[in-house]
């Protein structure tokens, strides 16, 4: 009698339960730091209706990211349903900020009060993930290049959810440009094992003082230990929320040396000045132009801070100055500038012309030295101008030019004669030719004016064609299937090259490339075993075995190559999806 009376209470405590209606708001934390992220969970419970109103939140939030799941339940012959909105949020302000009663229907929720403050409220949310940062050199100069680098070390791996946040400055003024990021290694930090990935920022400080910045925040989620072994995407993993901040990053900005002899303040590691010109010089005549292409490239600096190349030209060279060129190229330390121009110069008359040395001063930051890029003094020789050669019909000079050129001898009146005699015959004779070979064209026009029209419209037709096909092929390579191919077919042959060679420690660096190619997320050895393949699985433990363990274990990489080459061919090439600013694991060129 006891056991019905309870099992009649059983049920009906679960019948409350499956017809519990209403709906809630709840989020992960009610204090966080200005920079960083909260999670906010709408729920609606057994009732259907339309998401919540969102548009009250955006006044003091902004809407990071967000999804919808659903559940439905049957106890005892009951169905139950659940809808829940999940919001990624991002305060707009430090304080105390409200997150508003939300209404579906007839029903509604509480309102959630936040307290956000000036600093994140604490180092990180979880030892698994930290951020630090490092600025360098320490005394810069001012416009000259410091490195601002993010490092992200992780012990589980990162869901597509996650992101870095940028440089943001708190006190001076800088230009901040995105550099590259590097591929994730493993490494030991703080005495435990984790993953690094690092970030390269490079700053230009506008002015001397104090240049500070805000922390870095890391906002994002972690995978379970169990997570991390079974053969779900990332993508749909919610994981464990995590958030980490740096410390606030800050340099004392020098200004530049009091004894600067320029206006052009040029603090690098290097400058080279050179000059070229479009013909020898000793080829040069008066009245025709030579083109002087003139480079000046800059190692720290970019191209557009660099200065114009001035020559002090003699009166008697004229100068046209080109547009000139500006390119900026990332190498391993930094940024290096080039500005490049291009001067005809035209001297209309025969001489010799010096063009004086050129001087650049600059600011070597390797020697904390004044130095200067030079250009050598030029000396142009310039020789008589060449008469250019007169047309076909009226290529007979006159008289008194041929007695003036030709005859050694003016009181000679047999030669005068003979000149006059083929002054007067060349012309007839010339212009006979004219009117001969002018007949025979308008002939052969007329007897043939069907044949050219066909002719030429076959021309147009076929040059026709041919632009289609090649906007065709143009199509096809820029389609992003194309591309895909050509990454994976590129990775895959890098690999390959690796395991055949049997290079454990190439495979390892270049196995996240293809993995990222096959669309693997995310392109690391954790991600690799999950990414539901048995054989990949355990081809990529058979590589961490022989790499990372104390004892020494001979690895061949045919069944690594075996088994990249069989995950491609059956297996759908997915992109990772981005991450808010840049992924977290991007591959630098």
């Amino acid at each position: 009698m006891v056991g019905r009376i309870f099992l009649l209470l059983g049920f009906l405590l679960l019948s409350a339960m499956a017809q519990a209606r209403g709906l809630s708001a709840e989020v992960d934390r009610l204090q966080i730091g200005l920079g960083e992220q909260v999670e906010l969970k709408v729920t609606l419970s057994g009732v259907r209706g339309r998401r919540p109103d969102m548009s009250g939140l955006m006044k003091s939030f902004s809407i990071d990211r967000q999804s919808q799941s659903s559940n439905v339940q049957i106890i005892n012959g009951l169905v139950s349903q659940e809808v829940s909105w999940v919001f990624l949020l991002s305060p707009n302000s430090k304080g105390k900020l409200t997150i508003p009663a939300f209404k579906v229907d007839r029903f509604s929720s509480d309102a959630i009060e936040l307290t956000v403050t000036d600093m994140p409220v604490s180092q990180s949310t979880s030892d698994d993930v930290l951020i630090e940062v490092e600025l360098t050199p320490a005394n810069p100069y001012v416009q000259s290049q410091v490195a601002y680098v993010q490092r992200l070390y992780f012990s589980r791996s990162l869901l597509n959810n996650s992101s870095i946040s940028k440089p943001k400055l708190s006190l001076g003024d800088a230009d901040i440009q995105f550099w590259g990021a590097s591929d994730p290694r493993y490494v030991t930090h703080n005495s435990r094992p984790y993953q690094l990935v690092e970030r390269y920022y490079i700053v230009y400080p506008r002015k001397a003082g104090t240049l500070e910045f805000e922390p870095s925040v890391f906002n994002g989620s972690l995978a379970s230990s169990r997570q991390q072994n079974d053969f779900q995407m990332n993508g749909f993993r919610r994981g464990t929320r995590a958030n980490a901040y740096s410390e606030k990053a800050s340099i004392e900005i020098k200004d530049k040396p009091a004894g600067y002899p320029s206006e052009h303040w040029l603090p690098a590691s290097n400058v080279s000045l050179s000059m070229s010109f479009s013909q020898p010089l000793d080829t040069l005549r008066a009245g025709e132009p030579v083109t002087v292409t003139v480079a000046l490239i800059a190692e720290g600096l970019k191209a557009e801070v660099l200065p114009e190349v001035v020559f002090d030209l003699p009166d008697a060279i004229k100068s046209y100055p080109e547009k000139p060129s500006f390119q900026t190229d990332k190498v391993t330390n930094g940024m290096v500038g080039l500005r490049q121009e291009k001067i005809i110069l035209i001297a209309n008359v025969a001489g010799e012309y010096v063009i004086p040395e050129v001087r650049i001063p600059w600011w070597s930051l390797t020697e904390d030295a004044l130095k200067e890029a030079k250009l050598e003094q030029v000396v142009l020789k310039v020789g008589l101008g060449v008469v250019s050669p007169p047309s076909a019909v009226n290529n007979v000079p006159q008289g008194d030019e041929l007695i003036s050129n030709n005859l050694l001898d003016t009181n000679n009146n047999e030669a005068s004669s003979e000149v006059e005699e083929m002054v007067s015959e060349v012309p007839a004779e010339a212009n006979a030719l004219f009117a001969s070979q002018q007949s025979s064209v308008i002939d052969f026009i007329d007897r043939n004016q069907r044949l050219l029209v066909i002719g030429l419209l076959l021309m147009l037709v076929g040059l026709l064609m041919s632009w289609v096909l090649w906007r065709l092929r143009k199509v096809r390579i820029n389609s992003s299937e194309y591309q895909q191919k050509q990454r994976v077919g590129e990775a895959m042959e890098s690999l390959g090259a690796a395991c055949r060679s049997n290079n454990l420690k190439a495979a390892i660096v270049v196995l996240p490339k293809w993995a990222d190619a096959a669309g693997i997320v995310p392109a690391t050895l954790v991600g690799m075993e999950a990414a539901g393949d048995p054989q990949l699985s355990a081809a990529v433990k058979a590589m961490t075995a022989a790499r990372y363990s104390r004892d020494s274990i001979e690895w061949s990489g045919e069944s690594m190559l075996i088994a990249a080459k069989q995950y491609s061919a059956t297996s759908r090439v997915r992109q990772s999806a981005e991450l808010g600013l840049s992924p977290l694991h991007p591959v630098l060129p």
